[in-house]
Parts: C-alpha cells; sequence; structure tokens
C-alpha cells in the first residue's frame, strides 16, 4: 500500500504541514457546520420562517433540509479527498482484514456499552428518534425522514473522520519522530468542545469523549475508517 509520502508530488512535499491543516480547518470551519446553517433556508422559504426546530415544521420541509445537507456535505467531502491526494494529504484507509474487523466489533460494543452507561447515569430510558418522527408525522413521513437522518449522520461521520486524519498527517508530517493522536486532539478541540458554543457545557463534555474515542480509534486501527465510523453512527445515530 502506498503511504502518503510515496504519492504526494515533490514540489508539495515541504508544503504538507500547511495543506493538512488547512483540510482539518475546511472540515470544521466548512464542511461540518456550513450545510446545516444554509439549510434553515428552507423552511424560510417554505414555512415563512427561520428555524431548526422539526417538531414545528412539515415532513415534507424537514425532508428537504436533509436532502440538502446529504448532497452538500456529500460534495464537499469527495471535493476535498480528490484535492488533498492531490497534495499527498489524505491517508484514510478504507480495507477491511480480520484486524480491521476486529476493531469494528470493539467499537460497536464499546459504542452500546456507552449508550446504556449515559442512560443508567443519567436517569432516563433511551429514547430512539424514529419514535419521535412517527409520532409528529405518522408512520411513512416518519419512516423516511428516519432514513433520511441516518443517511446524514453518514455523511457527517465522513466528514468528522476527514477532519480526523487531516489533523493527524498535520502533526505526523510536522513532528514525524512523534507518534501522538493529533487526530483525537484535533477533533476534541474543535468538533467536541465546539459544542459548548453551539448547545451547553454537558453536551460539549459528551462530544469531546466521542471525539477522543474516534481519533484513537482511527489512529490504533492505522488509520482505517471503519472503527470510527461505527463508533460515531451507533453513538451519534443510535437515537
Amino acid at each position: 500500500m502506498a503511504t502518503v509520502a510515496q504519492t504526494a508530488p515533490p514540489s508539495t512535499m515541504r508544503h504538507r504541514p500547511l495543506y493538512a491543516l488547512l483540510g482539518g480547518l475546511f472540515f470544521f470551519i466548512v464542511a461540518l457546520p456550513a450545510p446545516d446553517l444554509v439549510s434553515g433556508v428552507i423552511p424560510y422559504l417554505i414555512e415563512k420562517h427561520y428555524t431548526f426546530a422539526f417538531r414545528t415544521m412539515h415532513a415534507a420541509t424537514v425532508a428537504a433540509m436533509f436532502v440538502f445537507i446529504i448532497a452538500a456535505r456529500s460534495l464537499l467531502v469527495w471535493r476535498y479527498a480528490g484535492w488533498a491526494k492531490r497534495r499527498g494529504v489524505f491517508s484514510v484507509r478504507m480495507g477491511l482484514t480480520r484486524v480491521d474487523a476486529a476493531w469494528c466489533l470493539a467499537a460497536a460494543i464499546a459504542a452500546i456499552a456507552a449508550v446504556v452507561i449515559q442512560s443508567h447515569v443519567s436517569g432516563e430510558p433511551h429514547r430512539f428518534q424514529w419514535v419521535a418522527f412517527i409520532r409528529n408525522w405518522g408512520l411513512l413521513p416518519g419512516i423516511g425522514n428516519t432514513i433520511l437522518q441516518y443517511a446524514y449522520y453518514v455523511t457527517e461521520g465522513f466528514a468528522v473522520v476527514w477532519l480526523v486524519d487531516a489533523v493527524q498527517n498535520a502533526g505526523e508530517f510536522a513532528l514525524p519522530r512523534l507518534r501522538f493522536p493529533w487526530g483525537a486532539l484535533g477533533l476534541m478541540v474543535t468538533w467536541g468542545a465546539g459544542h459548548f458554543f453551539s448547545k451547553d457545557l454537558r453536551t460539549a463534555i459528551y462530544a469531546t469523549v466521542i471525539s477522543c474515542v474516534i481519533g484513537l480509534l482511527y489512529f490504533a486501527n492505522r488509520k482505517d475508517i471503519w472503527p470510527s465510523l461505527i463508533f460515531w453512527l451507533l453513538m451519534t445515530g443510535g437515537g
């Protein structure tokens, strides 16, 4: 398997730490928040108010928001991958060896255990989002928006792992002799801690812990996407 260093054009070698860091910032500033924020225009156009409160919207409006976000974020992730590969700063593996499968199983067990522990500590039963969707909009619209929501989480998960990869590469290029989970740290201080400003302290702590585990899984399993993505989907989309 070719490494990042082997695939990078010679003219870009000295700029790789900067390119990788820019990639991390791109996901934190653009690819993760921008599609969601722009999607708020859809309820404004359809229902004449700018809001993200799904319970107050028609099912079709929510579906349109999900479709827009999925398409926009998928395009951003795909375009970034091409840009990063040309500059030798993309090293995500998508293999599935026996070792990778074992890591995927461990990630799934850890995520399920974390959900159970969180429910026990909070003293509240785990609430599944699809139940609320069906209750709010009826069976078919509720199931349809549940499917779109899980597709949303998949595209968001790819963006999160791409961010981890970018920051991990930036650290490795800048300090090649230091083996350290830079991606975990980067995700913790961006996406994780950023929830303090968009939500509250409790959510920020929860998101930071998730960020740490995702980054560590990516680092420990030689930059394979699947364990981190599975953990992400079960933790964020498990509801």
